[in-house]
């Protein structure tokens, strides 16, 4: 069981992962209830339900079955955001290169984030 501020579907996701047998969902329900009532109750579970079903399909989980707490990764607390230093460097009018540790690497279209 699982009870503590659950605000969308990743926090039902991460509480099931970390070995919860179900959910509340108190306070999203309270929400859609003081603006539209029923409605807004229902209008509220709907987009939850949809919300979980899209996080599933995204992180290619069939049923909550699968979900183990393997699903979910935990970083010490001396972990880094970002673990090197990088460094866009910028030559000429779309020569971009983004300098991570000892890596060079060149972006052509002038785009070091676009990942295809």
């Amino acid at each position: 069981m699982f009870d503590s501020g659950v605000r969308g579907a990743a926090d039902v996701f991460k509480a099931l992962a970390l070995g919860a047998k179900f959910v509340f969902v108190g306070r999203l329900w309270v929400w859609g209830l003081s603006i539209k009532g029923e409605l807004g109750v229902r209008h509220v579970m709907k987009a939850l339900l949809a919300d979980f079903d899209i996080l599933m399909n995204v992180a290619g989980y069939q049923n909550v079955e699968q979900i183990e707490r393997d699903s979910v990764e935990s970083l010490p607390s001396s972990a880094g955001l970002i673990a090197e230093k990088t460094e866009l460097i910028m030559l000429g009018n779309r020569q971009i290169f983004a300098q991570n540790g000892n890596r060079l690497v060149q972006y052509p279209d002038g785009n070091p984030w676009r990942t295809s």
